[in-house]
């Protein structure tokens, strides 16, 4: 009987664990139900395996005061002292612990009711307190939060070179397209008002890119790598216009986005503007180097005859110490590029009349 009431020991513990651990959690996590319900239900659990034990106690004690000796209640043993007397043992205190079948199915189901909250708990509640606290890591300590993130060794400035004098394309209605900056505003923003009504710049994009060291230490700059992100046929629809701006003078690396991945198909070492006689000189070498003092100017020019295209560049740089990349994009988004083969009519923004004329 000795494993009976080892048994009613391990389910009782075993439920009062599983209920500290549940009420723990559903402590926690507040609105998860099968928390509470773990708690419930462990409760009502501890509570029949107590109840169990307490009547069985009380049917052992019953059994005492009803069974006389020899009787089947009991088992009776005697013996003889070296006086020769007679004693006698009640077998009551041997099976001190009988388990009736009632009490024995009672036990039985609160066990397994316990074996299941507690799988519940441990497949389901614990990994969602587990994620929970995950997504709140603990905030850093001061000594971590005072040291400064390491930054780039090269600082960049990149810059849309899109003026009254490029030409855009569009598939919408020249109605829904808003009106561009103004003609002669030096500071106009072309890029931005192209992002915002989704217009592509149409042949080429010109972007310039200025590299600059975040310190007295030189870096070099080792190459840069061109990524097409988005390819589809060329836009069909108007062309979009007004007039002219000043070029820009610098390094040129002509890219060919038709090809993937995009090449370069031409390029300068010297500083010239674009589309001079004498422009195409010698090609681009890496590496070129860079200080806080000394920067290098590079223009990009994006060039499609076959694709409506959305694009970013990579420039791959080495301090020494330390290679990485930088990304060369437009405020986080991609430049905007596309054949001109499939525009039909040309449009000028009229700006007394504010409208589209059609030319």
């Amino acid at each position: 009987m000795e494993s009976r009431r080892l048994l009613v020991a391990f389910g009782a513990a075993l439920t009062g664990a599983g209920l500290g651990v549940a009420i723990n959690l559903a402590t926690e996590l507040k609105g998860n139900a099968l928390a509470w319900v773990a708690v419930a239900i462990l409760t009502a659990t501890s509570a029949a395996i107590g109840y169990t034990a307490d009547k069985t106690v009380q049917r052992k004690r019953a059994g005492n005061r009803k069974s006389p000796t020899g009787s089947p209640g009991g088992t009776s043993l005697t013996s003889q002292d070296n006086r020769g007397t007679i004693i006698q043992n009640s077998g009551s205190s041997i099976d001190s612990f009988h388990v009736t079948s009632d009490s024995r199915t009672t036990l039985w189901l609160s066990l397994n009711l316990t074996v299941l909250c507690l799988t519940v708990v441990t497949l389901v509640v614990v990994p969602q307190a587990t994620h929970i606290g995950a997504a709140a890591p603990a905030a850093p300590s001061t000594s971590d939060s005072a040291k400064p993130a390491p930054k780039d060794p090269v600082s960049l400035t990149v810059e849309s070179v899109a003026t009254s004098c490029t030409w855009y394309g569009t598939s919408r209605p020249v109605t829904q397209v808003g009106a561009p900056p103004q003609r002669g505003d030096m500071n106009a923003d072309y890029a931005a008002w192209a992002q915002d009504n989704d217009v592509a710049e149409i042949g080429w994009s010109k972007v310039l890119v200025t590299v600059k060291s975040t310190s007295e230490k030189p870096v070099s700059i080792t190459g840069i790598d061109f990524l097409v992100s988005e390819r589809k046929p060329v836009i069909k629809g108007a062309t979009l216009g007004g007039g002219c701006g000043s070029e820009t003078t610098a390094r040129f690396a002509v890219v060919d986005l038709d090809q993937n991945p995009p090449r370069i198909t031409e390029s300068t070492s010297k500083e010239l503007t674009w589309g001079d006689e004498n422009w195409r000189t010698s090609p681009l070498r890496f590496p070129y180097t860079v200080s806080d003092k000394e920067t290098e100017s590079l223009l990009l020019i994006a060039k499609t005859d076959a694709c409506e295209c959305r694009w970013k560049a990579r420039l791959r740089w080495s301090n020494g110490e330390t290679t990485g990349s930088s990304v060369l994009d437009y405020k986080g988004k991609p430049f905007h590029t596309s054949g001109s083969a499939g525009l039909r009519d040309s449009y000028i923004y009229n700006d007394t009349a504010k409208q589209w004329d059609k030319l």
